[in-house]
């Protein structure tokens, strides 16, 4: 996916591409980069947003093996990434599935276009990086380009467009302030709520008692109670019902 102004022309369209898995070298090169991660957010079941420290130009990976996990964390490093031009966060994104797990690079921008495309002379590149190009596969339109552009300079195209270093640090503070917070509600709801244990009883009548006021069918009910199953219906208090629900009077 290229987002808008992140390598494609037309910032107006969802820019989507699909391609042959294995063609990417990011993926084909995966199991080695792939190994050096910091893990920023972590969701359980082998599930985390991580800082790809062993790229080539700063880049998140989200490893998930559900939807809701994607959804999840896609969402979550989609609010730290810096707003750009009141639309959506500058960003390239690339995903590949292995077996049930899927990866999903995101290259955050901070630039539409490298200074090169626009340059004269020697000196211009018509190389407007977009998700292929991010992931490691650079296309030139013109053959002179494709001769004369070296790795160094390449590299130095990509680091160009990408967010800068500070930037990327505000948006890694951003998710892990947030993965505390979310560990920090986790924790009063943990503690607010009280452990409730709940049974199914079945048989043709069954005695219980309330021990505080209820209320059923209008009335304030507290005490030992009987019901019996008779003819298709709940007999209680004399008085058959189809459904009968006892509901506190109080919280307590």
């Amino acid at each position: 996916y290229n987002g808008p102004r992140c390598g494609a022309s037309a910032p107006d369209h969802l820019h989507l591409q699909a391609g042959s898995s294995g063609v990417l070298p990011i993926q084909r090169s995966w199991q080695r980069i792939g190994r050096n991660l910091d893990i920023l957010v972590q969701a359980g079941n082998d599930e985390y947003i991580a800082w790809v420290k062993g790229c080539y130009c700063p880049a998140f990976v989200i490893r998930t093996h559900t939807f809701e996990g994607y959804s999840n964390l896609f969402c979550r490093l989609y609010k730290a990434l810096p707003m750009a031009h009141d639309e959506e966060p500058m960003m390239n994104v690339v995903a590949w599935r292995d077996g049930d797990t899927q990866f999903t690079l995101v290259f955050p921008r901070g630039k539409h276009r490298p200074d090169c495309y626009t340059a004269e002379g020697e000196e211009q590149r018509l190389v407007s990086p977009g998700a292929i190009d991010m992931a490691g596969l650079l296309i030139t339109p013109r053959q002179s380009d494709y001769e004369q552009l070296t790795e160094e300079e390449a590299i130095g195209i990509l680091n160009e467009v990408c967010l800068d270093k500070e930037a990327i640090e505000q948006v890694v503070k951003r998710l892990q302030s947030a993965d505390r917070k979310a560990e920090e509600e986790q924790r009063d709801m943990a503690m607010k709520e009280p452990e409730v244990h709940g049974g199914i009883v079945s048989a043709t009548s069954i005695h219980f008692t309330l021990n505080k006021p209820y209320q059923a069918k209008g009335d304030e009910i507290v005490g030992e109670q009987l019901v019996v199953f008779s003819e298709g219906g709940i007999l209680w208090n004399g008085v058959q019902y189809r459904v009968l629900l006892f509901t506190p009077s109080s919280p307590e």
